[in-house]
């Protein structure tokens, strides 16, 4: 086959190949999603020299009809991933000699918004570790108001400290085996992180004796074993923590309960603690996080600065005293 009659699924395939050499499997995934979509988008499997840049605009701008009643419409911050996805593919294709020209990079993609930061306040996650062990009081016909015992209350309550004291993700923190938290060192290490990076990442005096409670309890469990599981001994994946997550906040009579808040609440106290203490540390933060650079930590940067603000407003001698 010559170049002038490679297709897009064949393009498609070499780079999906190419890719698990390099890529994390969840990220091939993810890539796989927006290639599977923009196959979908022609009625035929096109020749790669015939596709324009006016073809990827038409994708994009596709992605954000509202196809059927009732759906969701798909953000900005999904269709730059898509842009995303589709730069790499023709990237790659430029590099091996496949194509001549970026069609993907002429078109602009969506502007990232800057995300909506709302940490958890120390009530928010009291009252989540209040509720971890018995359910709501209910009544039922001809019985007294009565509550039970739930599931996993030590898993949960590890959870919450885990992603609480070290700002894991989601899919890192479901990932983890037991082998991977050092009691002694305080340190736990996250193998495959986003862009596929280990690191390891400190935890606190307090979330270590959690921890040891709660892989004593698992001592019969091999060091590869998951360290968080469901009710069929299988890591418990993100979706399921996820709803976990929510029904804690549920019954703690909170809304918008979300795995990623906690890693904002981790962020932005880790800076606002620094900065009481007199030496905030941006740096540190993002290896923490495991960021590849300063832009999101800078965010969480002007909130802490933010609260600084506010109590010289507060505290202004000047002010105060009206002069």
């Amino acid at each position: 086959m010559t170049i002038s009659q490679l297709t897009l699924a064949d393009a498609i395939d070499g780079y999906s190949l190419a890719a698990e050499i390099t890529l994390a499997p969840t990220t091939c995934q993810n890539y796989a999603g927006t290639f599977c979509l923009f196959q979908a988008f022609f009625e035929d499997d096109p020749l790669l020299d015939d596709l324009t840049e006016r073809d990827i605009e038409r994708f994009l701008a596709d992605l954000k009809k509202v196809k059927n009643e009732g759906k969701k419409q798909v953000s900005d911050a999904t269709i730059r991933t898509r842009h995303i996805h589709l730069a790499a593919l023709w990237t790659w294709l430029i590099e091996q000699g496949y194509a001549t020209k970026h069609i993907v990079q002429a078109v602009k993609a969506p502007k990232p918004k800057s995300p909506d930061i709302v940490p958890y306040t120390q009530a928010d996650v009291v009252a989540m570790l209040g509720v971890l062990n018995k359910s709501r009081r209910y009544s039922r016909p001809g019985k007294r108001e009565t509550e039970h015992s739930l599931p996993h209350p030590l898993r949960n309550r590890t959870i919450i400290l885990v992603l609480l004291d070290t700002g894991l993700r989601a899919t890192e923190l479901c990932n983890l085996q037991i082998r991977h938290v050092d009691i002694r060192n305080s340190h736990i290490q996250v193998e495959g992180g986003k862009g596929d990076k280990d690191r390891n990442v400190p935890f606190s005096t307090r979330t270590g004796q959690i921890l040891w409670q709660y892989i004593t309890s698992r001592k019969k469990d091999p060091a590869n074993a998951p360290l968080f599981i469901n009710d069929e001994n299988r890591p418990l994946d993100r979706h399921s923590l996820r709803k976990t997550l929510i029904r804690i906040g549920e019954r703690a009579g909170l809304r918008n309960i979300g795995v990623h808040r906690f890693r904002h609440t981790f962020a932005v106290n880790f800076l606002r603690n620094g900065i009481k203490n007199g030496g905030a540390n941006p740096w540190a933060l993002q290896q923490i996080l495991g960021h590849t650079d300063m832009q999101t930590v800078s965010i969480y940067l002007k909130l802490a600065q933010a609260d600084l603000d506010t109590a010289h407003r507060t505290a202004s001698v000047v002010e105060n005293w009206r002069l």
